[in-house]
C-alpha cells in the first residue's frame, strides 16, 4: 500500500487514509485505515469500518492519502487493427494495417525499404486484433 503526507486543502471527503498518528485523541488507532467523511479547518474525520464513534477526527498531520493504482484511473483506448501476411518473393512478412493496401506500403516502408521491386505480391487478411493503449 501506498500512501503520501498530504496538505488539508488536498484532501476530500470519500478519500481513503491511513491513521500515522493520534495527536487529536482521535478514537480511531495507529494503522487504521478509513474515508474521510468531513473536513473542517482543523482537520478531518476519518469513519473506519467498525469503529462507530463521534470521536473520530484526526489533525492532517495524523493521517497519509492512501494512493490506488487503479486501471479505471488510467485513460485506455482499445484499438483494432487488421493483422495481414504479405509475401513479396519468397519472403513473408506480418502487419497491421487497415487494408491491404496499406499493408503492402508498411511492408516496403518498413522491412523491404526499396531493396527490390516486384510484381510477385500478395497480401491475405489473417486476423483483427485488439491493442491497448494506454494514455
Amino acid at each position: 500500500m501506498e500512501t503520501r503526507k498530504v496538505k488539508l486543502e488536498e484532501l476530500k471527503v470519500n478519500d481513503e487514509v491511513l491513521i500515522v498518528a493520534n495527536e487529536a485523541g482521535s478514537s480511531n488507532e495507529i494503522g487504521d485505515i478509513g474515508v474521510v467523511t468531513a473536513i473542517d479547518a482543523d482537520g478531518v474525520r476519518v469513519q473506519v469500518d467498525g469503529k462507530e464513534s463521534d470521536l473520530n477526527w484526526s489533525m492532517t498531520n495524523d493521517v497519509e492519502l492512501i494512493i490506488k493504482k487503479d486501471i479505471m484511473n488510467k485513460k485506455v483506448e482499445l484499438e483494432l487493427r487488421n493483422l495481414y501476411k504479405v509475401w513479396i518473393g519468397d519472403d513473408i512478412f506480418f502487419v497491421f494495417a487497415e487494408n491491404q493496401s496499406e499493408a503492402i506500403k508498411l511492408t516496403f516502408d518498413s522491412e523491404v525499404k526499396d531493396e527490390f521491386i516486384t510484381d510477385d505480391i500478395s497480401v491475405e487478411f489473417i486476423a483483427i486484433e485488439n491493442d491497448f493503449i494506454n494514455k
